[in-house]
């Protein structure tokens, strides 16, 4: 693999269509995209960012395996290689959110660096398809990486970025920050009517400790925080937190957090705006009192997104999922 490296060091992409997902990830420092829950496993797009390189899981997601015939090999040959490769730049420009963090609140969270071995990302990039035309009565719906498939119709998309930021380690316990940034868009003259969004710890010995309380129905900037520091005997005391800025455009935005794993963001546009794009920024703290041994593994996941085009409403509730797993950033 050594040849493809070299490749990739020289800022060339490489699409693998591999059946063994888990050894590209061994290969390349288990860069953390999991794609275990999707249906069909379609490759990996790999690309050299910084010291490091950003692992993208494409996939796809059927609702209905019943009615539908699923061939991996026509669907690679459905995929639009130069759009892929812009989908992911556009998750690499969302990345100078982090730029946002003054170089004080990165000594804070202990990282002099964006990107090192303080740094972890995962994304995922899917569409919202609809069997036959977009305006059609058909209730059989699916996600797929593809940007075009026959018979189907996009609605909308969604994406998702993660990255985790290495807080603290005490003895044996890791803090880690993971924050996110959701896209969700209409497609073909729709609009999205919500998306609902959710970070969930799910590996063993971790807690979530705090989460962001994003704030909406406002269409300039606003503010939210999350803890970044922790007392030095790691008693999962938070000392100091770290502010960052988003503009919500006027969204309201339900934060359900009474769960003790998993937290919840729904958001709902307040303007139906055909074709339009919306995000969040959320982020939660985490501790794994194992984690200097054993991964930390967070799932990001959107778990319901309608959209409509006027008088039909569109609503798929499958997953569209990716996870970022770690250990000490190591």
């Amino acid at each position: 693999m050594e040849p493809a490296k070299e490749l990739l060091d020289n800022g060339t992409s490489l699409y693998v269509t591999d059946d063994n997902p888990e050894e590209i990830l061994e290969i390349f420092d288990g860069n953390t995209s999991n794609f275990e829950d999707a249906d069909v496993y379609l490759g990996t797009y790999i690309q050299s960012y910084g010291d490091d390189y950003m692992i993208t899981p494409v996939v796809a997601d059927i609702i209905d395996l019943e009615d539908v015939e699923i061939e991996p090999t026509v669907l690679n040959e459905n995929l639009d290689m130069h759009d892929m490769y812009n989908d992911i730049q556009n998750d690499i420009s969302d990345l100078e959110f982090l730029g946002s963090i003054s170089d004080e609140q990165k000594i804070k969270l202990q990282t002099s660096t964006a990107i090192g071995s303080s740094f972890k990302d995962a994304s995922l990039f899917t569409y919202f398809y609809k069997k036959g035309i977009a305006g059609g009565t058909g209730i059989t719906y699916k996600y797929s990486s593809s940007n075009g498939l026959t018979d189907w119709s996009k609605l909308g998309s969604i994406k998702i970025l993660g990255y985790a930021i290495k807080v603290k380690t005490v003895g044996t316990k890791t803090y880690d920050n993971v924050y996110s940034i959701v896209t969700a868009s209409g497609l073909n003259n729709k609009y999205v009517k919500y998306y609902t969004y959710n970070m969930e710890v799910t590996s063993g010995n971790t807690d979530i400790l705090d989460e962001t309380f994003l704030t909406g129905d406002s269409n300039s900037t606003v503010t939210t925080s999350i803890g970044t520091g922790i007392s030095s005997d790691g008693k999962s005391t938070i000392t100091t937190t770290t502010s960052y800025s988003y503009n919500p455009k006027g969204q309201t935005i339900n934060n359900q957090f009474g769960e003790r794993y998993i937290k919840t963001w729904k958001s709902t546009p307040n303007s139906s705006i055909e074709n339009e794009s919306w995000k969040i920024h959320p982020s939660i703290l985490v501790v794994n009192s194992s984690g200097t041994t054993t991964n930390t593994t967070v799932k990001l996941y959107v778990s319901s997104f309608r959209v409509s085009g006027g008088a039909r409403i569109y609503t798929i509730n499958n997953e569209a999922a990716v996870t970022l797993s770690f250990k000490n950033h190591s």
